[in-house]
């Protein structure tokens, strides 16, 4: 089964042989991978792709490895599911040829963990069988209360993303996506349990979000891409 370390392979190979050709690195996910941050219904501050962590990982890995040409396709899509993003696994993912793909869902699967997870473990076998490298990005906490500067047309769902915080669903939703991915040797970047020891510090989760709901800061997709810079390179 393959691991991140085919991944480094693969980068390291083509710089071995002084190979022209590229890295192609596809981030399949939902508004957090998309670039979607305030949520106020402004286009013009909503969507912020360069300042995304696929953008911030695009400049690290660039930084590693300065003679190699990567390709950062971004196949998210705010308000998407798992079981939505299966459905054009193979225009989205596929057809790119990647060298690598992050999977990154959960925040909008809350509705049907059961199809959560098959839809997962559905990509996660293609990419084994392709023998093409994969990581499991999971995603942060949401609120853990409703922000009285939440906008007001979010309130109602801000009470929503809250109990499902404070209950426990999103960490046992969220443990169920590790679990489908390490019976098949996928590797994890486990954001959302790095979140919960913020927590358990004392961090106040709300005030990470941008929206106040679920769209992480600008400076904690910094986080995100180093994060995931650790689990390729250093885990």
């Amino acid at each position: 089964m393959l691991n991140s370390k085919k991944f480094y392979d693969r980068v390291s190979g083509k710089i071995k042989l002084g190979d022209a050709g590229s890295v192609n690195i596809v981030f399949l996910g939902d508004s957090v991978t998309h670039g979607c941050f305030e949520g106020i219904g402004n286009p013009y501050t909503d969507h912020d792709r360069f300042a995304s962590y696929t953008m911030k990982f695009h400049k690290m890995i660039g930084v590693l490895f300065p003679s190699t040409v990567f390709n950062i396709i971004n196949s998210g899509i705010g308000g998407e599911t798992a079981s939505m993003a299966y459905r054009r696994f193979d225009r989205d993912v596929l057809a790119y040829h990647p060298d690598l793909v992050v999977i990154s869902f959960g925040l909008n699967d809350h509705g049907d963990p059961d199809l959560y997870v098959k839809s997962l473990s559905a990509m996660f076998d293609k990419l084994n069988e392709l023998e093409i490298p994969c990581v499991f990005l999971t995603e942060h906490m949401m609120n853990t209360y409703s922000a009285d500067d939440t906008v007001e047309k979010w309130k109602d769902y801000s009470r929503v993303t809250c109990e499902l915080e404070n209950n426990g669903f999103m960490e046992k939703l969220f443990n169920r996506g590790i679990a489908a991915a390490k019976e098949r040797n996928i590797p994890v970047c486990d954001m959302y349990h790095k979140w919960r020891n913020l927590y358990s510090c004392g961090a106040d989760i709300t005030s990470l979000l941008c929206n106040r709901i679920n769209h992480p800061r600008r400076e904690m997709h910094d986080f995100i891409a180093y994060s995931l810079i650790s689990t390729l390179f250093f885990e």
